[in-house]
């Protein structure tokens, strides 16, 4: 059964209006993510990666498959940043 488009937004706003954000807010207002950590040259390497496999390339490999190959290409820029954001101490524990 096909749904039109005016019938899926609606179908999907419905859902979203679900969705609790307030509790999602609360619970997750002290979280923080590494990639708050990540330099921008590195988060814009990946951004960019992932919108060039996936938009304009239409290359649809698994999230593995990519991370191993950004890794390659970017494993200076993330060394050289883990060298300055994690102290060699920490590593040893």
């Amino acid at each position: 059964m096909s749904l039109g488009y005016c019938e899926a937004r609606d179908n999907f706003r419905n859902f979203l209006k679900t969705i609790d954000l307030d509790k999602y807010r609360h619970e997750f207002k002290d979280k923080k993510y590494v990639e708050q950590d990540l330099p921008d040259d590195v988060v814009d390497a990946m951004l960019k990666s992932l919108y060039e496999n996936y938009w304009e390339k239409r290359r649809f490999v698994s999230f593995d498959q990519w991370f191993e190959e950004l890794w390659y290409m970017w494993s200076s820029l993330v060394s050289r940043w883990s060298r300055v954001q994690i102290p060699p101490a920490a590593l040893n524990n």
